[in-house]
């Protein structure tokens, strides 16, 4: 029993890698509040895309750290935001930029096998 318990306590602790965020994610709408970003998509080369629900698009730099995600925006502003993965499907973020409450995404099921952002033009 006591193996069974520290093997579970020890999985919850792995840190995310970044090949774990890779793809594009969903918020979902059972949030309390209403979110900011409806969809996320994060890049292989450390870029990503978050699609505002004002008919905005935001191009971002990313860094992940264990279980916290750093974004950096086109005006060279950080943001620190705390992320959890229960499971590969599930990105539970505490805040997320601009949100100072909880937002949860679930994964697209696209292939995220070529998942880059070379197709996209990035502005300058």
């Amino acid at each position: 029993m006591l193996f069974l318990l520290s093997s579970c306590a020890r999985e919850r602790s792995k840190p995310i890698a970044v090949n774990d965020i890779i793809g594009h994610w969903k918020v979902e709408s059972g949030n309390a509040k209403t979110p900011l970003y409806c969809d996320l998509y994060f890049y292989r080369d450390s870029t990503a895309v978050f699609d505002c629900v004002h008919d905005t698009i935001m191009f971002v730099r990313y860094k992940l750290v264990e279980d916290t995600l750093f974004i950096t925006d086109m005006n060279n502003y950080t943001t620190k935001n705390h992320v959890q993965m229960p499971d590969s499907d599930e990105l539970v973020f505490d805040k997320l930029k601009d949100i100072d409450c909880e937002q949860k995404f679930k994964r697209n099921k696209l292939s995220t096998m070529n998942f880059d952002s070379s197709s996209l033009k990035w502005p300058m």
